[in-house]
């Protein structure tokens, strides 16, 4: 049964109506919206009682039976789409997830090379078997718990979520430490002990459909999953056994749109195992997109021919670029979207960052980054070489930058144009490695390194960090809700503990950071008038008394700074901080505050260090 509870029905209603149910010797499963609230009812007893004595209950609008086998995981249970998240990576929502790598964990340097040539590559999810379920006693089997600890290294290395294969309920516990999702294969899709335990297990299940078994049975075990406490299911067609021969399975590729009518779960393919032929795989994957498929899983080994198991299913590191970019038609969410900076901000580590954006086209339109013909920056002979080898120069070629100032380093994101070739090669020259499209190299000092992918032909993601492989760390999104964005040429969001701090802000600054320590956000953006630019500052308080209170603050620091210069017998200069800092006006709105400088062109050229 379903029950249906009135919009925004009372806590006490809704916790009356599980008493009720309770009493007629039901389960309860219950799913809260924002506005109302459905409540799954399950077990046996008397139906037609349950019912009518339920819609006659106050904040009841509706009470149904369900008629399918499968209760939880049907449309008729919950009308929308689940949405399963791994590892901040949403399944079954507006992103088209690939996971991917190989069959079985062979070696640290296997799985290393594999994840950071996948991670490059557009995929979010590592998958790698450490217990391998085999036909013959006598094949390979997995490195089991060393295995495990070397996937969680990769993601240590790379920031991948990862999925294994689980195959006794003994083992739950253990795998569970190691791995963000938990995939049932499908000679244990009717394990029902298994299918119990994982219930309990805290973790997403991957679910793969039987070799022989029908659709609804793959419903009926997601059932015992859900059932048992876990709702967090993905659905995963893989092929089934039928009479022909040609490839490994037969891919029963309606069956992804037929479960996309019959439940709310979302559903991933794997062609790798449907077909068992590398040259089928980016086909069948092309069919799986257009169908209707939230993911794919697929094989990927560096070196297929040293694989230990499942050489013919293996594909190449190379090719799982061209699965995740062109040969998709663009559909991985992040490389057909357009280039915004709240894009571009979600793939930036902005925990506790100093989060800086300048757009370096509307600075070029406006002629700013004509005063860096003569600035120091221009001067500097490493970069001299550097554009003289890889006919790249910021002032034509760049676009936009966001980047995220954070203690193990700086996390970047370039827009403009990039010549992808002679980028390689400068690395190569410069003693770096190149895996495919991506890159690595020792940075100015000792203890920074330098790593950098493609994410789009336009989009460049860099890392000055302390290891090797910072830049995959964008490939995880994490919408960062707090942060506002402006509608500046140049913002600069600092977060409270920053602020708090002091660190990294400009000398002469800190006595107004001091007033700023209790805010809950801050933006600093710069933005065009009509002769000149200005600096806007925006900080959110905690209320209206807050706001008020930091509006006095700021305003009385300003008229302290103006005394004290007044005191040395000396002018502000309008072409260093005293004439900016000095000139500050604030006021308080509700629980904001909003700050405005004048910044003239001396300034702007003094802190560019022109010459």
């Amino acid at each position: 049964m379903i029950i249906s509870m009135r919009p925004h029905a009372t806590r006490e209603e809704i916790d009356h109506v599980c008493e009720r149910i309770a009493e007629f010797g039901y389960k309860v499963h219950s799913i809260e919206g924002e506005e109302r609230v459905v409540i799954g009812v399950v077990g046996v007893g008397d139906v037609t009682a349950c019912l009518e004595s339920l819609e006659a209950t106050p904040g009841v609008e509706k009470a149904m039976r369900i008629s399918a086998p499968y209760k939880f995981v049907s449309k008729e249970f919950r009308k929308g789409r689940s949405v399963i998240k791994v590892n901040g990576c949403e399944i079954g929502g507006d992103q088209f997830v690939m996971m991917a790598g190989p069959c079985s964990v062979e070696s640290e340097k296997q799985i290393m090379d594999t994840a950071e040539g996948v991670a490059a590559a557009g995929a979010r999810i590592l998958r790698g078997g450490a217990f391998k379920p085999r036909t013959s006693p006598y094949d390979f089997q997995g490195m089991e718990l060393e295995g495990l600890k070397l996937l969680r290294k990769a993601k240590e290395r790379t920031g991948l979520g990862i999925i294994t294969e689980i195959m006794s309920d003994r083992d739950v516990e253990m795998v569970a430490e190691y791995t963000d999702c938990m995939q049932v294969g499908a000679r244990n899709m009717q394990n029902f002990a298994l299918l119990k335990s994982l219930g309990g297990c805290g973790r997403p299940v991957l679910l793969k459909r039987g070799m022989s078994s029908t659709i609804k049975e793959l419903l009926m075990s997601a059932e015992y999953i859900v059932a048992h406490g876990n709702p967090n299911v993905i659905l995963c067609e893989r092929g089934i056994r039928t009479f022909e021969t040609a490839t490994r399975n037969t891919c029963d590729i309606a069956a992804v749109p037929v479960l996309n009518e019959m439940t709310h779960l979302p559903v991933v393919l794997d062609p790798s195992h449907a077909t068992g032929k590398r040259s089928l795989i980016p086909a069948l994957s092309r069919a799986g997109v257009a169908i209707g498929a939230d993911g794919l899983i697929v094989e990927v080994h560096p070196c297929p021919e040293k694989a230990v198991s499942e050489t013919r299913a293996w594909l190449l590191i190379l090719l799982i670029s061209a699965l995740c970019g062109s040969t998709l038609w663009g559909v991985i969410w992040y490389r057909s979207r357009s280039i915004t900076p709240a894009a571009m901000l979600q793939r930036l580590p902005t925990d506790d960052a100093l989060v800086l954006y300048i757009d370096f086209s509307r600075l070029r339109a406006g002629g700013i980054l004509q005063m860096l013909d003569g600035s120091k920056v221009g001067e500097d002979p490493e970069y001299q070489s550097f554009v003289r080898k890889t006919d790249f120069d910021y002032k034509q070629d760049l676009d936009a930058a966001m980047v995220a100032f954070v203690p193990r380093g700086k996390y970047m994101l370039l827009k403009g144009r990039f010549d992808w070739k002679s980028l390689k090669s400068y690395v190569l020259g410069s003693g770096g490695r190149c895996n495919n499209s991506f890159c690595k190299l020792a940075g100015s000092s000792p203890e920074k390194r330098i790593s950098f992918f493609p994410m789009q032909s336009s989009l460049m993601a860099m890392a000055v960090s302390d290891d090797d492989v910072g830049a995959l760390r964008m490939n995880t999104v994490d919408a960062r809700a707090d942060t506002e964005i402006p509608n500046a040429p140049i913002w600069l969001s600092i977060p409270p503990s920053v602020v708090k701090s002091g660190q990294s802000l400009p000398a002469g600054t800190q006595m107004f950071a001091r007033s700023l320590e209790h805010a809950q956000s801050v933006t600093l953006a710069v933005v065009p008038e009509d002769d000149h630019f200005a600096a806007k500052l925006s900080v959110r308080c905690a209320s209206d008394a807050d706001a008020s209170s930091l509006a006095a603050d700021l305003n009385k620091t300003t008229g302290l700074l103006r005394e004290l210069i007044d005191r040395e017998h000396q002018a502000p200069n309008p072409a260093d901080l005293s004439g900016f800092l000095t000139s500050g006006a604030f006021r308080s709105e509700k629980s904001r505050v909003s700050g405005y400088w004048p910044i003239t062109r001396a300034l702007i050229e003094n802190l560019l260090g022109g010459s």
